[in-house]
């Protein structure tokens, strides 16, 4: 029982450490860059989700292989 007790404490340090330094995080950053950094990301991700809405619905360009469409 007193094992589990240090591993759990361990475990809970080491999710402390993470949490409070994280991993590469952009703290050299300022806070325009960031703010373009996440605008360029959610550009991105709506171009993205856009694409998969067209495939889905199929509303792609027709293709070109025969001359029927």
């Amino acid at each position: 029982m007193m094992k589990l007790k240090k591993a759990l404490l361990l475990l809970a340090g080491f999710s402390w450490a993470a949490g409070m330094f994280g991993c590469g995080t952009s703290y050299g950053h300022s806070s325009a860059e960031r703010a373009h950094t996440y605008k360029l990301i959610t550009s991105k991700e709506w171009r993205m989700a856009k694409d998969d809405f067209d495939n889905f619905m199929l509303m792609d360009r027709p293709s070109r292989l025969t001359r029927w469409h």
